[in-house]
């Protein structure tokens, strides 16, 4: 893990604590990456247009593709719908910023 990674997962722990997001919401979200390579996963408390609340949500960390955010209740009914879209292949390029 390089600097830079490290102070993301110091500040991930950080900012988690001081919105009170339950304890093992950050190891999940971690968790989660893991299992899905090239995905930022993250908790939120917040309701979000039309997705329940509190929910987990990801989004592809490449910015040269399309990048849905997704929006689930639970880690594992996000994990199918990540698994989803990676089988889906279908993403549009965007080109750089």
């Amino acid at each position: 893990m390089d600097d830079r990674e490290a102070m993301r997962e110091r500040n991930r722990e950080l900012l988690a604590r001081r919105a009170g997001h339950p304890p093992e919401t950050v190891e999940i979200c971690r968790d989660l990456e893991r299992r899905f390579p090239g995905w930022s996963v993250w908790y939120s408390k917040r309701d979000f247009l039309d997705h329940r609340y509190p929910h987990y949500a990801a989004r592809l960390r490449d910015p040269h593709f399309r990048d849905p955010c997704l929006h689930a209740s639970d880690p594992e009914e996000l994990a199918v719908l990540i698994k989803g879209e990676n089988e889906r292949g279908d993403r549009w390029w965007r080109g750089p910023r």
